[in-house]
Order: C-alpha cells, then structure tokens, then sequence
C-alpha cells in the first residue's frame, strides 16, 4: 500500500475532519470515545477519507491508488497533529 499525500492540498481537509472530530468529543464528554475515529477506504481504485460523530458526517476523496489499498482507521486528532507537523 503506497500513496502520497501532499501538504498543501490535503492539511485543510484533515483540520476540516478534525473539527467534527472535536465536536463528537464534546457532545459525548461522559462516554467513551474510540481512538480509531477517521477511516481510510479504497473505492474503485480511490482513497477516501470517513468520519461520523453520530451528529454529521463527512466523505472526502483524497487520491487514486492501486488495488492492493487495505481499509484502516486511526485517531483524527492525533493524525491531523502529525500530517501538520510534516515539512
């Protein structure tokens, strides 16, 4: 699995998803909150990107890819904390 992702393009939809990511966490402040929030998913040889806080929801195709793509999820915040971080 390989892909490339450039800064300048993607950082404003990562902190756009990491905005309904926050406020999941602040409607849902008693209960906890899985970790593997913002999921990676390949649909017809593209890369899409799918969060929900149970209020919205968001899809964002991010770039193609090839066939051999795994679906996989991680942390929002601490995703979009890393890709910023980047040079």
């Amino acid at each position: 699995m390989k892909f490339k992702l450039l800064k300048s393009e993607h950082l404003n939809k990562f902190q756009l998803l990491n905005k309904i990511e926050k406020l999941k966490l602040s409607t849902r402040e008693n209960k906890a909150v899985n970790g593997d929030s913002l999921v990676f998913y390949s649909k017809e040889e593209k890369l899409y990107l799918y969060i929900s806080n149970g209020l919205s929801a968001a899809k964002i195709y991010l770039c193609p890819i090839g066939e051999d793509f795994i679906d996989f999820a991680v942390d929002c915040n601490t995703f979009t904390n890393a890709f910023s971080n980047f040079p």
